[in-house]
């Protein structure tokens, strides 16, 4: 098998998805990750149509550190938001850190008010970075489906959080004017919002895989290297994915 052993209610989900297509895991350790690679790319070239899936961890190598060009990343999916573990005592003392400094700002900024001098609030809360961390993570993943000026390829970001103006204004700025809703969104700020159904966004994305494979702008060049994946991971550093470094920014590969 590609895939480890799943939980019973997880394995009809799997055995529906490797009728699809190869499934393949992202390991941990960093030879298991070469060959793994390797098995993907030439299952893609093998067959480009069907192609494969690579399942992969947010702040990992293959999510951060490795080049998919052309077909081998024609889409992206990313599950839920990678926060933190939000008691790592590490993020911890982060976030109290920054709220403390931020406090320490404010205080500073009244004062000066009281003097006729009028200043702002710079710095991050520690919500705010605890966000922009994993938002940040998002991006990095998201970025590896265009790798060139011909590249093309579809995000699927399947959380309803995502949907959230906040959570917008963290992803990167060429990717804002794409986006769009599906599905019901719930917002504590609004009542639910109903976009265009599921069945839309089948129909939508097969409509632009066929038009994007069809357009000869989007073609790769005849003297393009063509697709590859870089193998040599060395340099991409050692911390598991979600660990936080001594300054207390998680690791991201």
């Amino acid at each position: 098998r590609l895939c480890p052993p799943a939980l019973p209610l997880e394995a009809s989900m799997t055995a529906s998805l490797e009728a699809a297509k190869p499934l393949l895991v992202e390991p941990r350790d960093q030879p298991r990750l070469k060959e793994i690679l390797k098995d993907f790319e030439a299952r893609v070239k093998a067959d480009p149509r069907k192609g494969a899936a690579l399942f992969a961890v947010c702040r990992g190598k293959v999510s951060e550190g490795l080049d998919f060009a052309d077909n081998l990343a024609r889409a992206v999916v990313v599950t839920g938001i990678p926060y933190a573990p939000a008691k790592e005592p590490k993020v911890v003392l982060k976030k109290q850190q920054l709220d403390q400094q931020h406090v320490r700002q404010a205080q500073f900024a009244r004062a000066l008010g009281t003097h006729g001098a009028v200043t702002a609030v710079d710095g991050l809360t520690g919500s705010d970075w605890y966000n922009q961390q994993a938002l940040r993570a998002v991006n990095q993943a998201l970025g590896r489906v265009i790798r060139h000026r011909k590249d093309w390829g579809a995000i699927l970001l399947l959380d309803e959080r995502f949907a959230q103006p906040a959570k917008v204004s963290c992803l990167s700025a060429w990717l804002r004017p794409s986006i769009r809703r599906f599905g019901v969104v719930h917002d504590s700020s609004r009542e639910s919002q109903e976009g265009a159904s599921v069945d839309d966004a089948i129909r939508q994305l097969a409509r632009f895989f066929r038009a994007a494979a069809e357009d000869p702008a989007l073609q790769p060049e005849t003297n393009s290297r063509g697709p590859a994946l870089a193998y040599e991971l060395s340099g991409l550093g050692d911390a598991r994915p979600g660990q936080v470094d001594s300054d207390g920014d998680v690791a991201r590969g």
